[in-house]
């Protein structure tokens, strides 16, 4: 049996069918057995979600963990011994001991487990690899170049987000050019190793008119090449319209960078709320949350609350992973700021 604290806290979310799908069909005839007997219940509907959360504070000890919970009854088609009424269950938790009467079965909760997403850092640690204490803080998706060594001393279960080269927003041009494209992706087609190829970073269609069809032309390029692998790119939340909508098509997988925390107006988490339904608005298929923990001369770092609230607000959205901006940067690191880099490796579930 797993100790009191190494078990999470969960919020249930009650369930309503979709309009647009097909009716949920009923499911007969489950064997149930625990400390009560052995029972067959049928199950209706799908009622409550629970997902894990934070209790004051503390980190989510196992973020895929979600609960899948459906309304049951007794299955009239087998035999069971039914529940009786006046079972006491002993119970001990934050709040106290207590004692309650189990009276009928009125649902059953199942493991629904989500798969964890790419879980991504940008920069590179002081390790002689450049990923050793990245890795070992549990992210899954690492920052890299083209050269193969590199992606292929990658350890098992850790993927590339291979850098190749910016837009630049002056010229509106590519710093590399489609030949440099061609010769270094060629080498790393169909590697397992390869996460994603990673296009731009913040490419600005107000000064560069051109930018969307630029990068579809280097994402078609790309994907030319290495067809198993999707593109990515970092897209600014500036733009007088929603910013996210030109770039739909364009890559596979947009990164989002709406960090909240600022030295001037502190954490204003509503900024990431914001993003989230601009990326609704625009039918977004496929997008990564760009997770802040860094400081410059505007933006500052989050504390260790600040951070896991970041976290909360991007998981009620429907991002498939993240990146955290950065490892290091502007001469700092996050080996400098060991309590957030607990955070983070609890927030990657390691």
């Amino acid at each position: 049996m797993a100790a009191a604290n190494d078990v999470d806290h969960y919020a249930c979310h009650r369930l309503r069918p979709v309009t647009d799908g097909p009716p949920f069909a009923h499911i007969e005839g489950v064997r149930l057995a625990d400390q009560f007997g052995t029972r067959y219940l049928d199950l209706t509907t799908p009622r409550h979600l629970c997902s894990p959360v934070s209790n004051n504070g503390a980190g989510i000890k196992h973020p895929g963990g979600y609960f899948l919970c459906y309304r049951v009854q007794l299955s009239l088609a087998a035999p069971q011994d039914a529940l009786g009424s006046a079972l006491e269950l002993h119970t001990s938790n934050e709040f106290g001991p207590g004692r309650l009467a189990a009276i009928r079965q009125a649902e059953l909760c199942v493991p629904s487990v989500r798969t964890p997403g790419p879980r991504g850092c940008f920069s590179r640690d002081s390790s002689p690899t450049g990923f050793d204490a990245i890795v070992a803080a549990g992210f899954t998706v690492i920052d890299t170049g083209t050269d193969p060594g590199v992606v292929n001393a990658l350890p098992a279960g850790r993927r590339a987000l291979v850098w190749l080269g910016n837009y630049d927003n002056t010229t509106c041009m590519w710093e590399r050019s489609d030949d440099w494209v061609i010769a270094n992706v060629a080498p790393l087609a169909g590697n397992p190793k390869v996460e994603a190829y990673n296009l731009a970073d913040e490419p600005r269609l107000w000064q560069c008119p051109s930018a969307v069809r630029d990068l579809a032309a280097r994402s078609a390029l790309v994907k030319s090449l290495d067809p198993g692998r999707p593109t990515f790119a970092v897209i600014q939340p500036h733009f007088p319209e929603n910013p996210y909508a030109p770039y739909v098509g364009a890559v596979d997988i947009i990164g989002v960078d709406r960090y909240p925390c600022s030295w001037a107006a502190g954490c204003v988490y509503a900024k990431i709320d914001e993003t989230i339904g601009l990326l609704e608005a625009a039918k977004v298929p496929r997008y990564w949350a760009i997770v802040q923990a860094f400081a410059d001369s505007y933006y500052r770092w989050p504390t260790v609350g600040e951070l896991h609230e970041e976290f909360r607000h991007w998981r009620a959205s429907r991002m498939e992973g993240y990146v955290v901006f950065s490892w290091a940067y502007l001469g700092d690191s996050l080996a400098n700021h060991p309590d957030l880099l607990s955070a983070l490796t609890a927030e990657n579930g390691s």
